[in-house]
């Protein structure tokens, strides 16, 4: 049998993380982004925040990141026929008005990096506390085709992203406890 040897009159100190304060903000990244070859249509856009840096200074949190953007768009569309509809590669076949259009086209993707910086204001916080990414988020986004040729299609996107990020700021703390034994 173990016995329990115990002192009822002395506290025992714990170390625990204590939350100082949170904040959020957010950013605005303009990316402009050339397409090569030129885009006709784009498909979709993924992104991807991520936090690289969050350091704790006085009443502010100073937030380096990437957003991470994969873009896939379809280029061209040229081959498959003269171009006159009723010409063109499988029109003899089609059981619709027989006018068929194809033409070819390749899938294509376009990765970007882009870095930002900014601040979150949080009360009471000071150098050496730790910094807690609560949240980071695209919030919206916008884009506008640039380098538009004659044909319709664009040679750049320029790209506008809303970045939320949202951290905690916490304290290491001994907090002395005192244990209550039966």
């Amino acid at each position: 049998m173990t016995e329990l040897m115990h002192d009822g009159k002395k506290p025992v100190t714990i170390v625990s993380p204590v939350e100082v304060g949170v904040g959020e903000s957010q950013v605005l990244v303009v990316t402009e982004i050339p397409l090569r070859p030129a885009a006709r249509r784009i498909l979709e856009i993924f992104r991807e925040v991520e936090v690289t840096n969050c350091k704790a200074v006085n009443d502010k949190v100073i937030i380096n990141g990437e957003l991470r953007k994969t873009i896939l768009y379809l280029t061209g569309g040229s081959g498959g026929g003269s171009g006159r509809p009723g010409n063109a590669v499988g029109a003899g076949h089609s059981h619709n008005s027989g006018h068929s259009h194809v033409t070819t086209c390749d899938l294509k993707a376009a990765c970007v990096t882009a870095p930002f910086a900014l601040f979150i204001e949080v009360p009471g916080a000071r150098e050496g506390d730790l910094c807690i990414i609560e949240k980071a988020k695209v919030e919206g986004s916008k884009e506008e085709q640039l380098q538009v040729q004659s044909d319709g299609s664009f040679g750049a996107l320029l790209e506008k992203t809303v970045v939320l990020v949202q951290a905690k700021v916490a304290r290491q703390k001994q907090i002395p406890i005192r244990p209550e034994w039966p």
